[in-house]
């Protein structure tokens, strides 16, 4: 992944990337998640 990456992971209620893992590599994280 690039550096300062952005990832959306819009699936839902289960995101193809969990926002936790995604979140230690990339500046900002974007989910689907209502919760």
């Amino acid at each position: 992944m690039a550096d300062d990456a952005i990832v959306f992971a819009p699936a839902n209620p289960d995101p193809e990337v969990h926002p936790a893992v995604a979140g230690e590599h990339a500046a900002v994280v974007a989910t689907g998640r209502s919760d």
